[in-house]
């Protein structure tokens, strides 16, 4: 029998978080697990590190104004320390992002105004703010803990990069750089190689986010950064930084030539850092801006439907890898989806739990409800009429909704309506669509060209749903 996600999540939470296998193992043994862990500094130094409860800072860059998927694969990664014990820091980077890191990128990214970065950064410490709250409880369901951290901390780094002046920074960060390491940076070989190249700006990069770390290190104690692949080098220029400027603290000095060094050493300059595998398909093709086809966290720009149907669309290739990677559900519990998916494939078991876990913890119970009301809105699973006004504008997104005043209703026919809501290219179309009942309002379709709506044609006395063909939706909303 197909269980549901509700059940699922009962059964997690009735849990004690000892009682599971991933309860067993620390936390890089967990993502692991995962297929969470790409990289590691000093791998055993960490485990060992870990044992008590640190800092872990993730570093989150501005140039949108929304978070995407691939954005949340490493603001998981960073729950699962959460679900430890360990603090979370989230760094949004408007220093750095008026920079722009080089990594991943063969030519220079073109600088935000200073109005729209701003923007930015408020719009996606909103987001994570939001997000962390609710993620961590719905985490806490899943594994069945009762310990994590609510240590949660949301930094802007210009609140310490915009205030140091050039000298200060070339005088000090700058004057312990060497520049044959920096050089080779992975990030830097590649666009020195490239028919771009690469400006003094970005290559200074990652001093920037190196100082992030140094100064997290120094005024959060925290000793662990999280990343993409992508951003090992700049991790690495972080470690590098704290332990050059530790080394240059007189204080620090004296007590080395006093024979403390390895105590010293250990609490001083104690830096990690592990990074995450890049979100791809099957067919290593990456999700982001860069790869233009992010998916993204904000409702208005990808709805919960969206988002929900994008997922339920994972192939089954990349269906268990997406499970692991993207949600909290138990290991063996994915395992036992997985053995039902495979006896009966075509009930798409695995992907239904996948696009319900990340769309509950992306935009919670009021979006994953939104979403699956506006899967029976779209595939006809439900009637219209049975779900609510306040329901169905919940399921659409604002680039689906279009509005009319109630004074237009009985000026603007439908061919009209298509046209202006962007459901068509033009009136011809629609008339196609029409001649070949491909046209609908409120799932029954239209036979006439000259059709105008009117009162009984609303849903609630407010809202209606035209339709051509199968998927292609807007909602017309009456004001």
């Amino acid at each position: 029998m197909r269980r549901t996600a509700g059940e699922a999540v009962r059964r997690w939470s009735s849990r004690r978080f000892a009682s599971s296998e991933s309860a067993r193992k620390d936390v890089l043994q967990e993502l692991e697990a995962r297929g969470l862990l790409f990289q590691a500094t000093s791998r055993r130094q960490l485990s060992e590190h870990l044992q008590q409860q640190r800092a872990c800072y993730l570093g989150v860059d501005p140039s949108a104004p929304s978070l995407h998927l691939g954005n949340l694969l490493a603001i998981i990664g960073l729950l699962h320390f959460q679900l430890r014990g360990h603090t979370a820091l989230f760094l949004v980077g408007q220093g750095t992002g008026a920079i722009g890191d080089p990594s991943g990128r063969s030519s220079e990214r073109q600088a935000l105004s200073h109005e729209v970065l701003s923007r930015n950064v408020a719009a996606i410490t909103k987001q994570l703010t939001e997000l962390c709250q609710r993620g961590v409880s719905h985490a806490a369901k899943r594994a069945g803990v009762s310990g994590a951290s609510s240590n949660v901390k949301f930094l802007n780094n210009h609140d310490w990069l915009g205030k140091m002046s050039l000298l200060d920074f070339l005088g000090g960060p700058g004057k312990r750089a060497r520049v044959s390491t920096m050089l080779a940076r992975e990030s830097v070989k590649n666009r020195l190689h490239s028919s771009s190249g690469i400006s003094f700006t970005e290559f200074s990069y990652q001093l920037l986010q190196g100082y992030d770390f140094y100064h997290l290190h120094k005024h959060h104690n925290c000793t662990m950064q999280i990343g993409g692949s992508d951003q090992y080098g700049n991790i690495q220029s972080g470690i590098d930084m704290i332990r050059r400027e530790a080394l240059s603290d007189e204080d620090f000095r004296q007590s080395l030539l006093e024979g403390k060094e390895e105590s010293l050493t250990k609490e001083q300059t104690s830096a990690f850092g592990i990074t995450l595998p890049l979100l791809t398909t099957s067919t290593g093709e990456k999700f982001g801006k860069s790869a233009g086809n992010a998916v993204w966290l904000d409702p208005e720009q990808t709805s919960p439907f969206e988002l929900y149907q994008f997922l339920l669309k994972s192939t089954d290739a990349d269906v268990k890898k997406y499970l692991q990677m993207l949600t909290f559900v138990p290991l063996d519990e994915i395992d036992a989806t997985m053995a039902e998916h495979q006896a009966k494939p075509d009930q798409r078991a695995a992907q239904k739990l996948l696009a319900g876990e990340v769309t509950e913890l992306v935009h919670g119970s009021s979006g994953l409800k939104s979403a699956e009301r506006a899967t029976q809105i779209m595939f006809g699973t439900a009637e219209l009429g049975s779900i609510s006004a306040v329901d169905i504008l919940g399921a659409f997104s604002k680039t689906q909704k279009h509005t009319i005043s109630r004074d237009e209703l009985s000026k603007v026919n439908l061919l009209a309506l298509a046209v202006a809501s962007g459901l068509v290219s033009s009136k011809s179309q629609a008339r196609q669509m029409i001649a070949n009942g491909g046209l609908s309002l409120n799932d029954k379709k239209i036979t006439e060209v000259g059709y105008k709506l009117s009162e009984p044609d609303l849903l609630g006395g407010r809202v209606a749903v035209l339709k051509a063909g199968k998927s292609n939706m807007r909602l017309i909303e009456i004001v």
